[in-house]
């Protein structure tokens, strides 16, 4: 509680600097895990309005987003695909931004009607266009998003008759994911590296020292990746969000 207050009043000093030297306001937050949003199998669906029809089909990938416009010129191309972007920023879920998956947009579009196409009033109807279709999609199949979570690589270190109690305890919190241990030279010391995600490692610390009575330690949390959580602990997630709880 001591080392907590002092950090408090330290990060206040740092604001107070910020203001004072550069007239600039900080704000300062509680800490929370900042999930991402993705879909856990493939979703299609097909549009139509007055300028033609759009298939938007997506499904996982191992990271970011990729977008794939089918069936337009480069001048449209350049209109939708921000606005695929923009639609996927606010996930549909709990609104943390979309990632983890290929989007496929298709479209086939009545002849225009003049030769300035897409005018500024033809940018207006495909950006809602896109955005109206993406927001059907999601609609249509909300029980296929689900949530990312960020994952870090721990490093935990301490004498070897603390091991098997610390690897128990790491292994609760690791979601499957394998982790490593090594030995000194003499064997009476130990180094356990391993992933976990980063909402089950906040009393890690502690957890770490009342096991070995204080003498052994983290020596590193540091976010690696994101991966997709079990599906009965994003609910609660969501739940939570819903709830306000977080």
């Amino acid at each position: 509680k001591q080392w907590y207050q002092r950090r408090v009043r330290d990060l206040s000093v740092v604001r107070d600097r910020i203001r004072d030297e550069h007239g600039l306001e900080c704000k300062a937050y509680k800490f929370r895990v900042n999930y991402l949003e993705t879909v856990s199998d493939e979703m299609e669906y097909l549009y139509s309005c007055d300028l033609g029809e759009l298939r938007l089909t997506i499904s996982p990938s191992q990271s970011g987003k990729e977008i794939t416009v089918r069936g337009v010129s480069d001048r449209v191309r350049e209109v939708v695909e921000p606005a695929i972007v923009s639609s996927l920023t606010i996930g549909p879920l709990i609104g943390f931004q979309l990632t983890h998956c290929q989007i496929v947009a298709s479209f086939s579009l009545h002849p225009p009607t003049h030769s300035k196409f897409p005018s500024k009033e033809d940018k207006k109807q495909l950006t809602t266009m896109v955005k109206s279709g993406i927001k059907s999609l999601f609609s249509e199949h909300m029980s296929l998003i689900t949530l990312c979570e960020p994952f870090a690589e721990v490093a935990i270190e301490g004498p070897q008759q603390h091991c098997s109690a610390i690897i128990a305890d790491f292994s609760l919190r690791s979601s499957g994911c394998e982790h490593r241990v090594s030995f000194s030279e003499g064997g009476d010391w130990f180094t356990l590296t391993g992933e976990a995600p980063l909402s089950k490692l906040s009393d890690l610390g502690s957890s770490v020292r009342q096991i070995s009575r204080g003498s052994a330690a983290v020596l590193r949390v540091e976010m690696v990746r994101y991966g997709s959580m079990e599906p009965g602990d994003a609910r609660q997630v969501v739940q939570m969000f819903k709830d306000g709880v977080i």
